[in-house]
Formats: structure tokens, C-alpha cells, sequence
């Protein structure tokens, strides 16, 4: 029964990214357009109240690869620092890391919408939790020879 479980809410977390994709391609789209019109004028939302502004694409980036470094600098020298190959496995770690939040960040936004706002700190702190304690019980695993 354990299996069928886990394989259901795999099914589910695909077919809601499926339902998802055009709200994702649409996403990622108005982000690369306001990306580059940021880098032309910024100066025009002056006039809007702080609160009703959006923090800039340029910010966003920046940010979210300051992110990706710091989750790349703990899985290279904490999770994977022992190993021999700690460098290619922590970009595959990174990447598999990156695409699974990506993907997830609109799906527990759908989930978030429709069970309400209150219940958001607990779906991500629980995403959260399951990467730090999933990658660090793999490596060691691996380096006990316990696992494949």
C-alpha cells in the first residue's frame, strides 16, 4: 500500500504541473519581458505607491542565483564533501534541486489557493525539510554502501 501512496501523489504532482504549464510558459515569458524592459527604464513606477510596486526582474535573478549558490556551496562542502566526485554530484544534486522547486512552486501555489493562505508555511516548510533531509541521508547511504 506504501507504494501505491507515494505513486498516487506522484501522478497528482504531475498532472497538476501539466494543468500548469501554460500558466508557467505565460509566467516565464512576462518574466523574460519585464526582465528586459527593467534593464531599460526602471524610473516610471515612481509615481506608484511602495506596496503597489513589484520588486524588479534584475532583483529577482540576482537573488535566486545568489540562492542557487549557497544550495550548490552547502550540497559541494556539507552533503557531498567526502565523496570523490563531490563536484559533478553536487551540480546534478543542484539541478534535479532547482527543477523539482520550480516545478513545485506552482503546484503549492495551486494548493495554497484553494485550501487558503494559512496552511502556505506549512507546505513549504515541509518541502523544505524533505530536500534537507532526503539529500544528506542519500550521500550518506552512499558512503555506507547501504544504497544504489
Amino acid at each position: 500500500m506504501r507504494y501505491i501512496g507515494i505513486g498516487a501523489i506522484f501522478v497528482a504532482g504531475l498532472i497538476g504541473i501539466l494543468r500548469l504549464s501554460p500558466v508557467i510558459v505565460r509566467s516565464l515569458s512576462r518574466g523574460f519581458r519585464d526582465f528586459m524592459a527593467s534593464r531599460k527604464a526602471h524610473s516610471s513606477e515612481v509615481s506608484a505607491a511602495r506596496t503597489d510596486r513589484d520588486l524588479s526582474m534584475s532583483f529577482v535573478v540576482a537573488a535566486t542565483l545568489l540562492v542557487i549558490a549557497v544550495i550548490w556551496i552547502y550540497f559541494r562542502f556539507s552533503v557531498l564533501g567526502g565523496l570523490p566526485n563531490a563536484g559533478l554530484l553536487s551540480l546534478i544534486a543542484l539541478a534535479v534541486t532547482v527543477i523539482i522547486s520550480f516545478l513545485f512552486a506552482s503546484v503549492s501555489a495551486t494548493a495554497v489557493a484553494m485550501i487558503g493562505v494559512r496552511y502556505a508555511a506549512i507546505i513549504f516548510a515541509g518541502s523544505m525539510l524533505s530536500w534537507f533531509v532526503f539529500v544528506p541521508l542519500f550521500a550518506h547511504l552512499q558512503s555506507a554502501g547501504g544504497a544504489a
